[in-house]
């Protein structure tokens, strides 16, 4: 179901139009929102330089996808786009983080979607990180 309302004020509206019921919208808002279906892997090093791959629930135009990555939008450089598969970079660990934020969204659309991964010691993760170890 569905109506249309005006905004008069802060946190007021007035309908101005009758409700329907009809799944139109909904077919719509699911064809044109962003989600993730997985991510790999699932946990990070600490030292950063890991590859993140993000596995989408439908395919999405690089020029037209924005990435965060730790609250830093990252240009069209540093991230890519193979039909369903995100991949980039992970970044080294700051001081006051736990975890890998990763935030996406697509060009002209209200809705994004927000993953964390959480970070690890060096050398407690299961997954190669690449990162020599200097211990």
């Amino acid at each position: 179901m569905f109506a249309i309302y005006i905004k008069l004020r802060i946190g007021q509206f007035k309908r101005v139009s009758l409700p329907t019921y009809s799944d139109l919208i909904e077919e719509t808002h699911t064809s044109q929102s962003l989600g993730f279906d997985n991510i790999f892997p699932n946990e990070l090093c600490e030292r950063g330089g890991q590859m993140i791959f993000i596995k989408l629930r439908e395919s999405i135009e690089k020029n037209k996808l924005y990435v965060h990555c730790n609250g830093k939008l990252l240009n069209q450089n540093d991230f890519q786009v193979d039909k369903t598969i995100l991949s980039f970079e992970s970044p080294v660990c700051t001081q006051n983080r736990k975890d890998v934020e990763v935030t996406a969204h697509i060009e002209k659309t209200l809705g994004y979607t927000t993953y964390t991964v959480p970070y690890h010691l060096h050398g407690d993760h299961s997954e190669p990180c690449g990162v020599i170890n200097e211990d």
